[in-house]
């Protein structure tokens, strides 16, 4: 863990004890991870099971216990499946350091353990606790079995069906920009095909390098494990708000989505659709110079 964390773990462990409300206090993700462990940029993530979560969610007195907050936001998902809803509040201090407050019931302990058994395997340290032993010993049953994360495997019909949404946005795209929707155009490149693109990038980790990690959800990490000639090649393939740089991004992308497409196809011994991709130069090529 972070030193700058360290006094604030004193004050939590000390509130926690005298709080009632509060059955435990699970440190988890970044700052307690052996892998890629955290740093003084990181946030530190908390996991508080308590007696009655309303009243820690519904107030915001007592994070002033934790230092100064200067802004305060909050996540509410729904996880339907086992009707429990994950609260989040994450207060941003003056100090720069930033906490991620799961508040959950304890009465829902085993369905918490199980949701969150993947960042639990990545490390955890429960600083507080007015059961210990029972809780050390259900965290360390829920996290029997969990191994490191799969990379995605890839089918030909879903790389052709990837490849395929991401060329069609491309035109779609550079037709926006011929209507001057330059909010569309720029938000289908920095939002919908960022996405796809991540999809596929992580396709081509699978074959081409092989290189995981517990921590590689929503492109975290990347940098460590892609090929550095293509994290170069993403500085071009984000968009600014400018129909010009659409143009050019969107150029750019289609030489990555070329360059990793036909690299996933070649190691996969997948017919490579060469045809489809002239096709779509020549459109775009069209579009470019059709006033």
């Amino acid at each position: 863990m972070y030193s700058s964390y360290q006094s604030t773990i004193e004050k939590i462990i000390q509130w926690a004890s005298q709080t009632p409300n509060v059955r435990a206090a699970i440190v988890i993700g970044s700052q307690i991870r052996a892998e890629y462990p955290g740093d003084q940029w990181s946030d530190l993530d908390l996991l508080l099971l308590v007696q009655d979560p309303p009243a820690l969610i519904d107030c915001d007195e007592w994070l002033l216990r934790f230092g100064t907050p200067v802004c305060i936001t909050q996540e509410v998902v729904t996880l339907e499946d086992l009707q429990l809803v994950w609260h989040v509040k994450r207060p941003l201090y003056d100090d720069l350091q930033a906490i991620d407050f799961s508040i959950l019931p304890f009465s829902r302990l085993e369905d918490v353990l199980q949701v969150n058994r993947d960042i639990h395997a990545c490390g955890y340290d429960i600083v507080y606790s007015d059961s210990r032993e029972s809780l050390e010993e259900k965290v360390h049953k829920s996290i029997q079995g969990v191994t490191g994360p799969q990379l995605p495997r890839v089918t030909e019909a879903e790389l052709h069906a990837l490849i395929s949404d991401l060329l069609y946005h491309i035109i779609w795209t550079f037709r926006k920009v011929k209507r001057h929707e330059l909010w569309s155009a720029v938000h289908c490149i920095n939002c919908y095909m960022k996405q796809h693109l991540l999809t596929l990038m992580e396709m081509y980790n699978a074959v081409a390098s092989k290189n995981t990690n517990r921590v590689m959800y929503e492109g975290r990490l990347l940098e460590s494990r892609m090929d550095p000639w293509i994290l170069e090649q993403l500085q071009g393939c984000f968009a600014k708000y400018d129909s010009t740089d659409v143009i050019t991004t969107l150029s750019n992308l289609y030489n990555l989505i070329f360059h990793l497409a036909s690299g996933i196809a070649n190691r996969q011994h997948y017919p490579f659709d060469h045809a489809l991709f002239t096709s779509i130069k020549e459109m775009y090529d069209k579009l470019n110079t059709e006033s």
